[in-house]
């Protein structure tokens, strides 16, 4: 969770409304174009300069070099301000799951809408968020809640209400699994527009070509 007060980084494009106007083409199968620049600059990714980030035995990291590295062997401190900088450290995870995947070969499953995908087939039972409270056995996708305030694009699905946003956007897909089909790279932004809620995950959606509904779970390098 972290302080609705404080800015909230552009970092990465979906969050807090930040302009998506720098969306990438498909090339290498990575749609979000900062997460493309990121991957195709490597090195420079993992030694950018970026706010301290504390785990729970107190050590801060301050490059994605380290944060992988401590990652390992240490979970993220929780705490308010903590939380808030964690959300600039989602592309060092991003670039790592990228780089240990594989581009799927043969036909690849491209929905002319991810977003309309997950709004349909996202199962809410596969991952933690502030829509778990609302969730059944019966009605697990964005969907079936039937919410007023949701919209779906190209590569993303948005509740954005008075008073809370909730978004998941399909940044790549890649072959995470090794099994030769396609999974895809997701991206969440879980915030209340007042009080101290915040979560950002790097989530993985594995054989999203095969039927039934999406299941995800958070990425671990």
């Amino acid at each position: 969770m972290i302080n609705a007060g404080r800015g909230i980084p552009c970092a990465l494009a979906f969050i807090a409304g930040c302009s998506l106007a720098g969306q990438a083409t498909e090339t290498d199968r990575i749609f979000n174009a900062g997460l493309q620049k990121a991957f195709q600059n490597h090195e420079q990714t993992l030694e950018k300069q970026r706010p301290p980030l504390r785990f729970i035995s107190g050590t801060t990291v301050e490059t994605c070099r380290e944060y992988l590295a401590k990652t390992e062997t240490e979970a993220v401190a929780e705490g308010v301000d903590n939380r808030t900088v964690s959300g600039e450290y989602l592309v060092c995870d991003s670039v790592a799951a990228l780089n240990q995947g594989k581009k799927t070969g043969g036909i690849q499953y491209s929905p002319e809408s991810y977003g309309k995908q997950l709004m349909a087939r996202l199962d809410l039972r596969t991952f933690s968020s502030s829509l778990g409270p609302r969730v059944t056995d019966e009605q697990y996708t964005l969907a079936d809640l039937a919410l007023d305030a949701v919209d779906h694009s190209r590569f993303q699905v948005v509740f954005d209400s008075k008073n809370w946003h909730f978004a998941l956007e399909v940044v790549a897909s890649r072959d995470l699994n090794g099994n030769g089909r396609d999974d895809w790279l997701l991206w969440l932004v879980d915030e209340a527009k007042a009080g101290n809620y915040r979560d950002y995950e790097v989530l993985v959606a594995y054989d999203v070509g095969s039927s039934g509904p999406i299941q995800v779970e958070p990425f671990s390098p």
